[in-house]
């Protein structure tokens, strides 16, 4: 769903297995799971993550496609 949503909003996906070093190219990072939905990452490693406005689009767009079900 969250995949979806992105490519709806012409968010570029990448679905791949990554290597650590990628982190410092990336703006933001977050998880997404069923329990979880959508949480943000602030820290992995020495990788600092405080950008928050993709996440948080992707997050209310997800909330309004899962409650209108």
């Amino acid at each position: 769903t969250v995949i979806e949503i992105a490519q709806e909003n012409n968010i570029k996906v990448h679905e791949k297995h990554f290597k650590l070093d990628f982190l410092k190219t990336c703006d933001e990072v977050f998880l997404t799971g069923t329990a979880v939905e959508i949480t943000p990452v602030s820290r992995i490693k020495d990788f600092n993550f405080d950008d928050r406005k993709i996440t948080k689009f992707l997050m209310s767009q997800f909330k309004k496609k899962v409650s209108s079900q």
